[in-house]
């Protein structure tokens, strides 16, 4: 367990608190962030933003932009992609150096269990889409953005249910 380090004054007004949950998970989840980010250090305090760009694409928190929050990305490290919505996009900056970390708190969503409308993407895996429930998990992963990061799409297929599939595997076809 590594306490918070609290900055004695933040210099830049725009340094608050991050809101209660997602610095219990970023709390949770700074042992693996130790390993994979030379330097790290969690404070409870960060930069929070509504946009960011990141390999020339805009990601968004959705409360901003509903339409560029549904992304897949990487749970962990070394994971295979997740969908998931963005609740925030944060820096932390270092106290002792100009280092800082940007992240992104997500929301997982959940596969959808239905065996019957799930056969229907199970026999064209080249497809890459699947079905997940419309309602996120409240489990809110940390997501540094040096891990893979795509972009989503997204069709309602009932009530309780959504098709998702990463952009990441979609391919240019240009046809002469």
């Amino acid at each position: 367990f590594l306490p918070f380090r609290r900055p004695t004054t933040p210099a830049d007004p725009s340094v608050t608190p991050l809101d209660a949950e997602i610095a219990a998970a970023l709390q949770r989840d700074s042992p693996v962030l130790e390993q994979e980010l030379p330097g790290w250090v969690s404070s409870k305090y960060a930069t929070t933003r509504p946009n960011l760009k990141l390999h020339n694409l805009t990601f968004s928190r959705f409360s901003a932009n509903l339409r560029n929050s549904i992304i897949f990305y990487q749970p962990n490290h070394h994971g295979n992609l997740q969908p998931g919505i963005i609740r925030e996009i944060f820096t932390i900056h270092s106290q002792d150096s100009p280092t800082q970390w940007t992240f992104l708190a997500v929301h997982p969503y959940i596969p959808h269990t239905d065996l019957i409308d799930n056969q229907l993407f199970t026999q064209r895996k080249d497809f890459g889409a699947s079905l997940f429930s419309t309602d996120p998990d409240p489990y809110i992963h940390i997501v540094p953005t040096s891990r893979q990061v795509f972009h989503a799409i997204r069709r309602r297929w009932n009530g309780t249910s959504q098709v998702l599939k990463s952009l990441a595997r979609v391919s240019c076809c240009y046809l002469a």
